[in-house]
């Protein structure tokens, strides 16, 4: 496909290339959490990472870290 119609979706583009490098590489546990990390901080604002994004400087962690 044409990626450069995605260049405003970084996340999404690491996500997908992320999964196809697991398959093919079958990269090792270390790996995969370092490519995990990668893809939040890159994909910051991206479904699942919500709760991420948002917890940093709440007054209350126990209730304004909750994923959405």
């Amino acid at each position: 496909g044409n990626w450069r119609g995605q260049a405003a979706m970084p996340g999404l583009r690491i996500e997908m290339m992320t999964r196809n490098e697991i398959k093919d590489k079958r990269w090792t546990r270390p790996e995969l959490t370092r490519l995990g990390t990668m893809r939040e901080v890159a994909g910051g604002g991206f479904a699942g990472n919500d709760g991420n994004t948002n917890c940093s400087g709440k007054a209350n962690p126990t209730t304004d870290c909750l994923p959405s």
